[in-house]
């Protein structure tokens, strides 16, 4: 059952029309508000508003945003770019409104992933969406321990989705 005590405000920049046709399928199957809603139940956060932007663009876009901010000069499916402000990761978060972060998806990149590991664009953008919100919390996977961590909390959230593990 959706949470519908919080509001979930995303603010989509559509920069690659490649994406407006998945958009209309993600849509078909599952919000974008709702995946954000069960991934933050998922987490047992406390919060009554968050916002998140999103940036959906094209390999050439994300390349650009990879070399300036990661020093990695290719493109990649997504970045997420958490907020200034701190996000704990413990039960008992409280906070009446949240601004999470930006993520940017490249389209180019996602549907080769996908096409590659025979699986759905959009059970794929879902998975990549719902790891992106994780990053935008604090979570990460740079040491074995938390990407444990941050794996298992994905797979449990994108069973809800009826989405097999991506790490099987």
């Amino acid at each position: 059952m959706i949470n519908k005590k919080l509001n979930v405000h995303i603010d989509v920049n559509l920069e690659e029309q490649k994406w407006s046709n998945y958009l209309i399928l993600l849509n078909d199957k599952y919000s974008l508000e709702e995946l954000v809603v069960y991934t933050l139940e998922g987490l047992s956060l406390n919060v009554k508003s968050v916002e998140i932007s999103l940036i959906l663009t094209n390999d050439n876009v994300i390349r650009k945003y990879n070399a300036k901010f990661r020093d990695k000069d290719s493109s990649t499916n997504v970045l997420s770019f958490p907020a200034e402000s701190p996000v704990v990761k413990q039960n008992g978060f409280i906070s009446e409104y949240l601004f999470l972060g930006d993520i940017l998806f490249s389209f180019e990149t996602i549907k080769k992933e996908a096409l590659t590991r025979n699986i759905s664009i959009i059970d794929h953008f879902i998975h990549l969406f719902i790891h992106s919100l994780l990053h935008l919390l604090g979570f990460n996977h740079n040491s074995e321990e938390e990407a444990k961590i941050m794996e298992k909390l994905e797979v449990e959230i994108l069973h809800k989705f009826g989405i097999d593990s991506p790490y099987e």
